[in-house]
């Protein structure tokens, strides 16, 4: 089945290549004729669909944009004490890299007026949803459960922070 799989996906991968151009050139026009098409069918709805699509576009990649870093960070920790037990592996990297990609994508489908990008930017979203790396802790380590939540100590301070002097600019 496997087989299979990789066959139909690597044939599917060369059909696109070889049509990009064509899909590139052709794409930005059928966009925006279904946009078109849809306002004049359904009025204020679909302005509204595409004015409430391209705000969730701005801010899935303002969201995208400020968390990249911090996953990036931890998933590379990962990959770090992985490779310090002897299993090296960059595939949760590269996985998370693919997962930010197609949000990307997905983000600026969604700020370009259509439906077409409109749906195809769901698929995406839907299918990194899936593909999203499953990062798991190493065995050895005490400070995760099983459900990978990373245990700790803390403390509660109840002093005032002390006001610093502020200079005249």
């Amino acid at each position: 089945m496997r087989a299979l799989i990789a066959v139909l996906l690597r044939f599917l991968i060369r059909t696109v290549l070889r049509l990009l151009p064509v899909i590139v050139l052709v794409f930005p026009f059928v966009d925006l004729f279904s946009a078109f098409a849809a306002v004049a069918a359904w009025d204020w709805a679909a302005f509204a669909w595409l004015a409430f699509a391209a705000l969730a576009g701005v801010l899935l990649l303002r969201r995208e944009r400020a968390q990249l870093g911090l996953r990036l960070q931890s998933v590379m920790q990962v990959v770090r004490q992985r490779a310090g037990a002897g299993q090296a592996s960059a595939k949760p990297l590269v996985r998370e890299l693919l997962r930010a990609a197609g949000t990307f994508i997905a983000a600026l489908l969604l700020i370009f007026p259509g439906l077409v990008s409109d749906l195809l930017a769901v698929a995406i979203l839907i299918f990194a949803a899936f593909a999203a790396p499953k990062v798991v802790a190493p065995a050895n380590d005490e400070r995760f459960t099983p459900d990978g939540a990373i245990q700790g100590d803390y403390k509660v301070v109840d002093e005032p922070r002390a006001k610093l002097p502020r200079e005249p600019l």
